[in-house]
């Protein structure tokens, strides 16, 4: 039987590089969110570098615990840039940007 624990952080390395890949494509288009959006532009662009550095932080963690972790990030940046908001609200949208770089259908194509 092979070990669950290999078989888990190969798991665990193939989503960090799906996330990897997703995150270079939002940040492809944080240009467009700029002019879309300009109002929550930097909050949206920092919350997609928090979700990256919390699934690359927490690899082993949960995905309640990456959530936390993400939502506790955009709260602080979001407060120190005058913004306030009630934090399950917070949550649901930062879980929501999470959700577009976990679901994010593209791979490279074979060199």
């Amino acid at each position: 039987m092979a070990n669950p624990a290999s078989w888990l952080a190969k798991a665990g390395k193939f989503v960090l590089s799906l996330v990897t890949g997703a995150t270079k494509l939002a940040k492809a288009f944080e240009p467009e969110v700029d002019i879309a959006v300009p109002e929550v532009a930097a909050l949206y662009n920092e919350t997609v570098a928090f979700a990256s550095v919390a699934e690359a932080a927490l690899g082993d963690g949960t995905g309640p615990i990456k959530l936390d972790a993400l939502t506790a990030a955009v709260i602080k940046y979001a407060d120190d840039n005058g913004w306030v908001g009630v934090e399950a609200d917070v949550k649901k949208w930062a879980g929501a940007v999470a959700d577009t770089l976990n679901q994010f259908p593209f791979t490279k194509k074979p060199a």
